[in-house]
């Protein structure tokens, strides 16, 4: 290809703009992105998403003039993560998660709860009894969640208390521990949260989900 005489165009879907291509907030993409390439005549076009969707593959469909070549990675990446199941009553979940971090702190942890103020309850909680933790939830700007995440990302040894919010995004290096203290609503949110450890060639890393013995007989 003549470069001089050529353009290249990128389009990148963060995970969060493929969640919303999922839920039709970008129906209209398509067509927009179908009217700008046909007016681009020696082009390379190139989409990236973070999962593979039916409604990705559509939208591939509409965008290229030839068939695309997918390039994924390999599926054994998730072998170095090891998951288990723990199985807790509802009065005592607070004092094994306060355990499992004091034994832990040492270690890059996400803790995840199913909502904000589970998220903000838990960490004012365990500020409270000297448990020094970081917190993202869709209740906060976006500065202070963009901040926090850098600077976990960063850090060696971290615990971080987070939503659905931050299973999405940039992968995060060297996190040890993912702890899930509330039961997904579909398969694949455990499986982008728990996605967040043992990431990269030769990762590894440890995913544990909480649950009540009552919630193990809908897994």
């Amino acid at each position: 290809m003549n470069h001089d005489a050529s353009m290249c165009f990128w389009f990148f879907f963060s995970s969060s703009r493929t969640a919303a291509v999922q839920n039709n907030f970008l129906w209209f993409f398509p067509f927009v992105l179908i009217k700008f390439l046909l007016n681009v005549q020696n082009r390379q076009t190139a989409l990236f998403s973070a999962t593979q969707t039916k409604k990705v593959e559509d939208l591939a469909g509409f965008s290229f003039q030839t068939t695309p070549m997918y390039i994924d990675v390999d599926d054994g990446r998730s072998k170095g993560c090891n998951r288990a199941i723990v199985l807790c009553q509802v009065p005592r979940d607070f004092i094994l998660l306060y355990s499992f971090l004091t034994r832990n702190l040492s270690k890059k942890v996400m803790v995840f709860f199913s909502s904000c103020n589970s998220v903000k309850f838990h960490s004012d909680l365990l500020r409270y009894v000297i448990v020094d933790c970081f917190d993202i939830h869709g209740k906060q700007k976006q500065q202070k969640r963009t901040g926090t995440f850098f600077y976990y990302c960063k850090a060696e040894k971290i615990i971080l208390l987070c939503t659905e919010v931050g299973a999405r995004g940039p992968g995060i290096p060297a996190v040890d521990w993912i702890m899930q203290c509330d039961p997904p609503d579909e398969p694949k949110e455990y499986i982008h949260k728990a996605g967040r450890t043992a990431r990269g060639e030769g990762g590894k890393g440890k995913a544990l989900l909480f649950l009540i013995p009552e919630e193990l007989q809908a897994i």
